[in-house]
């Protein structure tokens, strides 16, 4: 469905009313037969209460409608009189210049937590290195033996003596073997998923041998271990090579088509005379008898020779893989290294190699490719109770403390607050009496930074680990006085607009309530035939008519101050549960409002009456307001085009570091304000505009004798640089004897296309290409959907601030050049816009994929630049007053 932006719409209605009144149907189908085919040109029947302008040469019983989803409503939410608001400039208190004496108590004096002290908050001692499978001195033999150079040495003297006293015959001289390392020998490097807590230990056997082969060695990677298919081709590869190393478990672990695979590649390595030798990292008792005996496999752990260790199925070995998962079960991680560490503290008859192996693919264990894996908290209460009396418990603390305090903050002190938690078992023995205090004090500087905006980069990632966090730690941390506040506080001021219902169980919601109160935020403001309404972002207010979006305000505490010129002497208004109605009386002077955080929004008064105002811009052909807020048109010959008002305001521009196919140049996230509103384009500048505007030039390759496409009058113009651009706002300025056209700023561009988000588009963010797919196929045009080419204009689902197309369909110039970001807050900032700089042009197309279909996604070109995908949004001011007078 497409929603016309000009007269092609109303001329396909045209035609469509007369088909109806050929066709010989009662009166009621004929209704529903012109209903339902101006609901697919995105029109609806006109509600007799209202009396809008009627445009000339419109079927006098439809107006314009944009669907706000997939069906078009039958009718629009009808929006009273009301004089028309407009917000034309903001000013914000800056943060942390007076905001001492706001604080919650609970964190007066509390210093925040910097940035880099989340990396390692006391201690800047590294992790300790992951104890070896094996040591060097057993594996240097082994390998010398495997990888020695081949080759004619010296005559051995002493041997020929020998065979010559035995009077032997002499058909060869014997020679000494050459010492040294072959730098032919090939490595085979299994890294499938299987032997992932084994990975480092083979990086770390490498690194090793390049030192003793001055840095060369033929490494080839098997990325998914070994499949019968790829024998063949990988044996024609390393066939030249003298020998052969496979760092592997010979498909020990994995059993079936793959042992069988290795089986293969060793026989025929055997028959083309290749030396072969493998280090196993899997019990003796798991091998195949035909791979080890043609590998000559060696066992890679602490024993120097293949010794049977209690298989997998057996009883014995079951107990031992119960034990370590109780010594794991308060570990808030489990590092291949620290599992290492673990296993070594039992002998080697009772825990091999391969219980590394079992624990990391548990059933009750949690593993990635990234190197960390965790108990599942169901499992790890399970085993708390018999931590305190495994007589290892107090040493495996100490393991936690070594590998886990040079961390992120949160990691060792989790696991504090769990091991004190716990102290019924009598586990709390094993920590330090500062410990517990310095647990507390940790998570009051975090709250304290995270409730100051100090770590708002890191904000997003922390806020995510918190909602976690909570589910994992003992319930009775809610319950003691000493942890109850800290916890609560950490967690209110990483939730910023929370319900009752939303927080964990046992929370002091005091506590939450204290925090929320002193903390800035943002509530919206919204205009209807009462007044303003104010409400909390996204809420829905019962009970209460049509309204439309005014503006944003920033606010600590729940009061708002109204008053009109220069009389500020009207006391503030106090906000229920961010919630408040105020009435607006019949003014015509500018209104003002203030928060204690924004110092004032100023709003002009555009007229007051039922009718559309009569000094709307000299260059606009109507004006009007709904649910989305104040809209003008143009008209350049028959061609009409609506404009957006964009009030002023702040928002984050750039992308948190979490967030899907981000880069580099997106970051870091910082604080913008927009000082002034401006106009902004509701659709992408057409073709049709384009034409009239230029004299029936258009420049655009997706035309209809290239897409078969009967609708380009009302698709996106394309094929435009940025210096084309330029010279059609200066003929456009003409044709509306009025200037001030132009293209928005990048920071203007952004802050449009979010319309009060954070997530990665208006419509959401994604963690796959799955959740991708269905977010972007509701509000753009993009690689996903596009068939090869660009639609018309307006068919998907707006943002809130009523504007379509910002992502996907074309990529949009912006006026300034490419700026390098900072986390200094900034208001109005702007690029380059020297002659020849390089211009931004943001928002994603229809051939783009979906890291690019974005609002922080970025890209830059010269001003010269054209291409199918690249078009542009028209905009104007900002405006010192919303009333032009030429």
């Amino acid at each position: 469905m497409t929603p016309p932006k000009s007269k092609v719409g109303f001329a396909d209605l045209a035609q469509w009313l007369a088909a109806v009144d050929d066709m010989d149907v009662d009166p009621d189908e004929h209704s529903k037969l012109v209903d339902n085919g101006a609901k697919l040109m995105g029109l609806y029947r006109r509600s007799p209460r209202r009396e809008p302008e009627v445009r000339a040469s419109t079927p006098k019983d439809f107006v314009d409608a944009t669907p706000a989803a997939e069906e078009v409503p039958t009718e629009r939410p009808e929006l009273k009189p009301v004089p028309f608001l407009m917000p034309v400039e903001i000013n914000f208190h800056p943060f942390g210049m007076d905001d001492e004496g706001d604080d919650d108590e609970f964190l007066a004096g509390v210093t925040p937590t910097a940035p880099d002290e989340l990396v390692r908050p006391g201690s800047r001692d590294p992790q300790p290195r992951k104890p070896p499978l094996t040591s060097w001195s057993r594996l240097e033999p082994y390998l010398q033996k495997a990888m020695r150079r081949r080759g004619r040495g010296n005559v051995d003297v002493r041997a020929a003596i020998r065979r010559v006293s035995r009077m032997e015959v002499l058909h060869r001289i014997p020679r000494r073997p050459r010492r040294g390392w072959s730098t032919q020998t090939i490595v085979l490097v299994d890294r499938s998923d299987r032997l992932m807590p084994f990975w480092r230990d083979q990086k770390d056997l490498l690194e090793r041998v390049g030192r003793c082969l001055g840095g060369t060695i033929d490494a080839r990677y098997l990325p998914h271990g070994l499949s019968p298919g790829a024998v063949q081709l990988l044996a024609s590869e390393i066939v030249n090579a003298p020998a052969v190393l496979a760092l592997s478990d010979l498909g020990a672990y994995a059993g079936g088509s793959e042992a069988r695979a290795w089986q293969s590649l060793g026989a025929r390595l055997k028959r083309e005379w290749v030396e072969r030798a493998a280090l196993v990292p899997a019990p003796a008792d798991r091998w195949s008898t035909s791979n080890a005996r043609l590998w000559h496999a060696r066992l890679w752990d602490r024993s120097s020779s293949p010794v049977a260790v209690v298989g997998a199925d057996r009883q014995g070995d079951r107990k031992t893989l119960d034990g370590i998962l109780t010594l794991l079960s308060f570990a808030t991680r489990i590092e291949p290294g620290f599992l290492r560490a673990v296993r070594t503290l039992l002998p080697q008859h009772r825990a091999g190699v391969g219980l590394e192996h079992d624990v990391w693919h548990h059933a009750d264990v949690m593993g990635d490719l990234s190197g960390t894996a965790v108990l599942k908290r169901s499992a790890a209460r399970m085993r708390w109770p018999d931590f305190a009396s495994h007589p290892d418990a107090e040493y495996v603390v100490g393991l936690m403390r070594n590998w886990h305090s040079p961390l992120q903050a949160w990691i060792w002190l989790e696991e504090v607050l769990a091991l004190w938690a716990e102290d019924g078992g009598n586990v709390a023995q094993f920590l330090r009496e500062s410990e517990i205090n310095m647990a507390v004090d940790q998570f009051r500087s975090l709250a304290r930074a995270l409730d100051r905006e100090s770590l708002a980069q890191e904000k997003p990632a922390i806020s995510v680990w918190i909602r976690k966090f909570v589910k994992r730690l003992p319930g009775s941390l809610w319950k003691n006085q000493k942890t109850r506040e800290a916890l609560a506080a950490l967690w209110a001021a990483a939730h910023e607009d929370v319900s009752i219902e939303e927080a964990p169980t046992g929370i002091d919601w005091s506590v939450v309530t204290r925090g929320r109160s002193g903390r800035p935020r943002t509530v919206e403001l919204y205009q209807d035939a009462d007044g303003f309404c104010v409400a909390p972002p996204g809420a829905v207010q019962e009970g209460r008519g049509p309204r439309s979006r005014v503006a944003t305000l920033w606010l600590r505490a729940p009061l708002v101050q109204i008053w009109t010129g220069r009389d500020r002497t009207a006391p503030p208004i106090e906000l229920e549960d961010d919630r408040a109605s105020i009435p607006l009386v019949p003014i015509k002077k500018p209104i003002h409002l203030a928060t204690d955080r924004t110092k004032k929004l100023s709003i002009q008064v555009e007229q007051r009456g039922e009718r559309l105002p009569e000094n709307r811009p000299s260059w606009a052909r109507a004006m009007g307001r709904d649910e989305a807020g104040l809209w003008c048109e143009i008209e350049v010959g028959d061609v009409r085009h609506r404009l957006r008002w964009i009030p002023p305001g702040r928002f984050w521009m750039g992308s948190p570091l979490d967030e899907t196919d981000r880069t580099e140049r997106e970051g870091p996230r910082h604080l913008v304000t927009i000082t002034r509103g401006f106009w902004l384009g509701e659709v992408p500048c057409t073709q049709g505009l384009w034409s009239a505007v230029m004299g029936g030039e258009n420049p655009s390759y997706l035309q209809n004798d290239k897409t078969r496409d009967d609708q380009d009058a009302v698709r996106p113009v394309e094929q435009v640089s940025w210096e084309d651009c330029q010279r059609f706002l200066g003929r456009l300025a003409d044709a509306l004897n009025a200037d001030g056209w132009r293209l928005p700023t990048e920071a203007e561009w952004e802050y449009a296309c979010r319309a009060g988000t954070q997530t990665a588009t208006y419509g959401g963010g994604w963690k796959s290409d799955s959740e991708a797919s269905s977010v972007l196929d509701e509000i753009a045009w993009w690689s996903g959907n596009s068939e090869g080419r660009t639609w018309p204009v307006g068919a998907k689902r707006p943002n809130d601030w009523g504007l379509h197309d910002m992502l996907g369909n074309v990529d949009e110039w912006c006026a300034d050049g490419l700026r390098e970001y900072d986390k200094r807050a900034v208001a109005d900032p702007s690029g380059s816009t020297e002659l020849g700089a390089v211009r931004v042009f943001r928002g994603g197309a229809w051939l783009g994929v979906a890291g690019f279909v974005r609002a922080a996604s970025r890209l830059a070109f010269v001003p010269s630049f054209r291409s199918l995908v690249l078009g542009f949004r028209l905009a104007r001011g900002p405006a010192g007053a919303p009333v032009e007078s030429g």
